[in-house]
């Protein structure tokens, strides 16, 4: 599976129908954790986040990310690379961080970094 096709999707996720035929599905669940390999104050970091949703074909919300117990501090189009395991197999892609939010929920928007380009 390529970096860019763990993000897109297939828009019957969840339905019986793509499970039946096989189609291509993301490999995340809601409240499933995801780390977050970023940098802070010039330093590489790995932040702890939650998986929150997801919108075809790029976009993953997570929530905050934190490090040790404290949100990670970033700036809006800064890299990261998502990495996460699933099923025994461990995934990774780079993205690059499209929003921040704070209201009604902290959420952090993320698009895979070859759709942004």
């Amino acid at each position: 599976m390529t970096d860019s096709a763990i993000i897109q999707m297939d828009p019957s996720v969840g339905s019986t129908k793509a499970r039946d035929s096989n189609q291509q599905v993301p490999p995340f669940n809601v409240g499933m954790q995801v780390f977050l390999d970023l940098v802070q104050r010039n330093k590489p970091v790995r932040a702890t986040a939650h998986i929150m949703g997801w919108c075809r074909p790029c976009h993953l919300m997570t929530s905050f990310p934190e490090i040790q117990g404290r949100i990670a501090v970033a700036s809006e189009e800064s890299d990261v690379i998502v990495r996460f395991m699933h099923e025994g197999t461990i995934y990774g892609f780079p993205a690059i961080i499209v929003a921040k939010q704070q209201s009604p929920f902290p959420m952090w928007t993320l698009s895979d970094r070859k759709s942004v380009v």
